[in-house]
This record gives structure tokens, sequence and C-alpha cells, in this order.
């Protein structure tokens, strides 16, 4: 008799992913503290948001046994939410979100919410997305959830049960694609006199085609085609 030693497997993701493939997920469960930051001008340690219940998913994406996301190599769309809420205690609360792929943080999708607490204003809802580029078929997406404040109520805020849910749709890779970041800290103002953010690097992985131009000395973005953007 020959026996062997198979280790669990779970499927994987169709390799290169299938344009118009979608995918929504969403955390049933919840009830999870975020501790305080460490110290001023620090972020606490991060809540990394475990989805359970998949509403609907295509090959081009795979829920894994942990509750992180497996995406298909190419350009996706990623979209998300989460509350928090903390009724108790005096002070306040700020969070912070943000994307991770293949455990590095993303620059794009990032979000930030407030709790003041006084006069019942308890809950905060973070809401992000961006367009990304998945080097590698499987490469994990993850949600983080972290605070940036450093109050020390005993009551601490809680991730709301139900309400964290992310969506994916895959992207057709040749489409025109413009990614823009600011290298360095702008000025801003305090008054209620709008400015505009110069945004001077651009942040994609290739070329972004015809469709766009860019100034890195005023920020500004030209549309050069007619049609949907």
């Amino acid at each position: 008799m020959i026996s062997a030693l198979c280790p669990t497997t779970h499927a994987a993701v169709t390799p290169g992913g299938t344009f118009s493939d979608k995918a929504i997920f969403v955390e049933t469960g919840g009830g999870e503290t975020l501790a305080a930051a460490p110290g001023a001008g620090a972020l606490g340690a991060a809540l990394v948001n475990d989805f359970d219940n998949t509403i609907a998913s295509d090959a081009s994406y795979e829920l894994n046994p942990s509750g992180q996301i497996g995406l298909s190599s190419g350009r996706h769309l990623v979209l998300y939410n989460t509350r928090i809420n903390d009724p108790g205690g005096n002070n306040r609360a700020e969070l912070q979100t943000n994307l991770t792929l293949a455990g590095s943080q993303l620059a794009v999708g990032r979000a930030q919410g407030y709790i003041r607490r006084a006069g019942g204003a308890d809950e905060a809802v973070m809401s992000g997305g961006g367009i990304i580029t998945v080097a590698a078929d499987d490469d994990i997406l993850t949600l983080e959830t972290r605070r940036s404040d450093n109050n020390g109520d005993a009551n601490l805020p809680r991730r709301t049960p139900g309400l964290t849910a992310i969506q994916l749709l895959k992207l057709e890779n040749a489409w025109d694609y413009l990614n823009l970041e600011r290298s360095a800290n702008q000025t801003g103002v305090n008054t209620s006199n709008f400015i505009d953010v110069a945004y001077d690097t651009i942040n994609a992985d290739s070329s972004f085609g015809t469709a766009f131009s860019f100034s890195t000395t005023s920020g500004d973005i030209t549309l050069n085609e007619a049609g949907l953007y």
C-alpha cells in the first residue's frame, strides 16, 4: 500500500483575471477594539479586517480562510467602507484606514475618521478606494484600521458588526490610467478658503496613455479625449 500526505489547499484565482469580474465581501462579525497610539504622532496597532461573508465573487478573486482577499494579476478597482463605534468615555478618537497589497501599504485608498463623543457623536465611517495594479496572481489585499490618537479612556473604539465591506472590479489592463501623489507636505490654510492640491508625482506602474496629460508645475490634469472617465 502506498500512502501520501497531501496538504490542504484552496483554489487559486484565474491567472491574469477576467475583465469585469467582481466581488463583494462583508465582515459580519465585529466588536474588536482598537488600541490608542503609543504617543503623539504615532499609530496604534493595526486591526486587519477579516472578511467572512461572500456576497458575490467571480474567479478573479478569492476569500481565503483567514479573511484576506487573493486577487489575480492586473488592474483592479477597490472600494471599501468600515464603521467604528465608541459610546463610552470623554476623550476624542481619531482613526485611519489603509489598504495593503502583498504586505506593503498602498498610497491609494486611505481614509480618516473622527469620533468626538460630545452630544452622542460616537461613531465614524471611513470610506476609500482606488485603482490598484497587482503584480502576481494570488497576491493578498488587506484593509487595516488604526487609531492615531493617544487618549487613554478605558472604553475603546470597536468595529461595528456587519458594517465593514469591500467591493472589487477587474479592469481592462490596457485602459489609460493616471495615479498621482504629492511627494512632500503642502502648506494649508486656516481660513474658509479652498486651495488646490498640487500633485507633483506620477505614482503608476506604467504609461498612462494618451487620455490624460499632467503638469508637475501646477498639478493640473487635462482630459484629452471625449468620453466617460
